[in-house]
Order: C-alpha cells, then structure tokens, then sequence
C-alpha cells in the first residue's frame, strides 16, 4: 500500500543525521532506487498533498488518495484504510470516503463505517494513550474498483515549537500514476526542502509572502522493469509483469551471501 519504506540511500541518512544534530526545520523527499518488492495487485491512481507550515512549526495538511484494485489480493489490501494521529498534538478529520465501482457507481462510506480507536500498542498504558487512528473502511471492493479518501491534519502544537519535519518516501513496489506534493510556509520559518527523482521545486511566493513548493512524481513499473531489468521490453501485460517481478527476486535470493527463514510455530516429526 501506500506504508513508508524503511531503507532510503545513504545520503539521506546522512541528512537526516545532520537534522538532528542542528535541528533545522526541513522537508525530506525522496524514491528509493530498490523495486524488487513490486506489488501488482493495487497502484496508485492519485495521491495528493497539499501542506500550510505557520511560524510556531504547527500546520494543516490535506491529502487526497486515489488506488485501484488490479488483482484480487488487493481487495484485503484496500478494504480500509488506518490513519495514525497523536491525539495531543493534532486532529485528523476524514472529509470524504467512497469507493467506485467498475461501472462508475461511487458507494460512500458511511459514518458508522469510520472508527477511532487506540494504538494497539496502548493497551491502556497512560504514556501511549495519545496515539489513535482513524479506521476508514470502504464496502464493496472488488477487481477492477478504486477507493478515494481525502483527510484533513491540523498540527495545533509543534513538538518541537519553531520547528517542522518531514519526510516522504515513495514505495519502490507499487506504481504510482500521479503523486502531487505542495508545500507552503510563512517566511518566518526557514525550511530546507531536499527532493531526489521528483520533478518541480520552488514557485513565486504567495500573496501573503508564503515560500511555496510543488512537486510531482510518477512512477510506471511497466517503464521502470523495461529501463533496469536487462532483456525486458515494454509490456503493460500485468501477468507478464509479475512473471518479470518474480524472476528479479528469485536472482537476488540465488546471489544473496546468506539467507534467513523463520515460523511461529513449527512441529517436525520422524
């Protein structure tokens, strides 16, 4: 789905350190260069972020998400959707949730269909009480349908007063149509924007003095196999591209130094 991805090239990392160490409010965005865990059964159609930075580091985001279902598998995938907030920090309101069916019809999800609870990880622990989730849980998903949710964050109390972070990261393995990114922060905020593979950069300021940001990234893995994996042409057969997906893994496993499997459980018996 549309989760984080943990490995990020060695120069961000470094970056990153160097925020940490100097505290400089910054945006981080970037595509890891490892595809081998492509996932054909959704993509993503739309996925829109629109961020306003105030001076104190506080802040609204509304994001915008559009996928598809290719394959059956991806109907557990995007049955629902968890958006995780710190209750003391911010809200994050659901604005819209429905999912269209292959023949156009759009189903909408209900208000009863949107839960807030608690992070598993709570379990009524006074210290993580603040983390919930907003729980969206769209009906009627099947091949061939699309689920679209649009949500709003507002960040009321910086973490960390006069400063702001944020990172963003494509997910290697899923094919993005469309991924939109604007930024906007008060001048009295110096926000350093790091960007790797996306297309776009700084626009005139606003109306107000704003600094502003647009970015975009598209992310075809028809294209992407064709132009790294040697001996492929273009095909937009999915089959053919999970056949493609398959054997790059199967050669990484070959080549690998060593290799590691493991069970919950196991019984052997003689």
């Amino acid at each position: 789905k549309s989760a984080s991805v943990t490995s990020i090239s060695t120069a961000i990392q470094r970056l990153l350190v160097m925020i940490l160490l100097t505290m400089v409010p910054v945006m981080v965005i970037a595509v890891p260069a490892d595809f081998d865990r492509y996932d054909p059964s959704i993509s993503i159609e739309q996925f829109i972020t629109k961020t306003k930075v105030n001076a104190n580091g506080s802040y609204e985001e509304i994001q915008e998400l559009t996928q598809v279902v290719n394959l059956q598998p991806g109907v557990d995938l995007l049955g629902q959707e968890d958006f995780s907030y710190n209750s003391s920090l911010e809200t994050l309101e659901v604005l819209e949730a429905y999912t269209i069916l292959p023949d156009g019809k759009k189903i909408m999800v209900q208000p009863n269909a949107i839960r807030t609870v608690e992070d598993s990880v709570a379990q009524g622990a006074a210290m993580f009480s603040d983390v919930k989730h907003k729980i969206v849980v769209f009906s009627n998903v099947m091949v061939g349908a699309k689920t679209y949710v649009k949500t709003k964050r507002v960040n009321h109390t910086p973490l960390i007063p006069g400063q702001y972070m944020e990172r963003v990261s494509m997910n290697p393995g899923l094919e993005y149509k469309y991924y939109l990114q604007e930024l906007e922060h008060d001048p009295a905020i110096k926000i350093y924007v790091y960007a790797d593979r996306f297309k776009g950069g700084r626009l005139p300021d606003g109306s107000g003095g704003q600094v502003r940001y647009r970015y975009e990234y598209k992310q075809d893995i028809a294209k992407l196999f064709a132009a790294e994996v040697p001996g492929v042409t273009y095909t937009e057969d999915v089959d053919a591209l999970i056949q493609i997906g398959r054997r790059v893994l199967r050669r990484k496993f070959a080549d690998a130094d060593i290799g590691l499997s493991g069970v919950n459980f196991a019984v052997a018996e003689t």
